[in-house]
């Protein structure tokens, strides 16, 4: 299955204005557990209607990075509260102008999880989004530890 890096972010934009669709490799850790990094493939297609909360968009952040999070929150002014499935902050002021697609579905393996319709899929998403506070007590600790090694590993 060919894909493309999140660093081909142009030719991704490019190609799902063309075709309408991409097949790409998720880089990274935000969306784990759901999307393991540089294994499974994920399927975005253009926007064709109104983006509602879970949706997972890929977005251009300002300095030109592709990243692809789920929306928690639509916003009445037109933008989106967004945070990555392994992350505990939020992202606000995400405008539909940055949205260059949404998640349609990704391969584990061989199998092919329709993020519209696979039921499993559903569940794990209400369950993730419920366990969020647990999640930020774990992982906003986590992180500060992280950044106090780097400090002392830089003296």
């Amino acid at each position: 299955m060919e894909g493309y890096q999140v660093a081909d972010g142009s030719r991704m934009e490019q190609e799902i204005k063309e075709k309408g669709r991409i097949v790409t490799v998720p880089v990274g850790i935000s969306m784990w557990p759901m999307l393991k990094n540089r294994r499974d493939h994920i399927v975005v297609v253009a926007v064709n209607r109104p983006l509602r909360r879970y949706d997972v968009p890929m977005y251009r952040r300002a300095n030109g990075n592709f990243v692809l999070h789920r929306i928690i929150k639509v916003c009445e002014n037109g933008r989106y509260v967004i945070c990555g499935d392994n992350l505990w902050r939020k992202e606000y002021h995400v405008r539909d102008e940055d949205i260059v697609g949404v998640l349609a579905g990704f391969f584990k393996g061989e199998r092919y999880i329709d993020c519209e319709t696979n039921p499993w899929y559903h569940a794990y998403v209400y369950l993730w989004r419920f366990l969020y506070p647990f999640r930020v007590c774990l992982l906003f600790p986590k992180e500060k530890l992280r950044k106090l090694k780097w400090k002392f590993k830089k003296k």
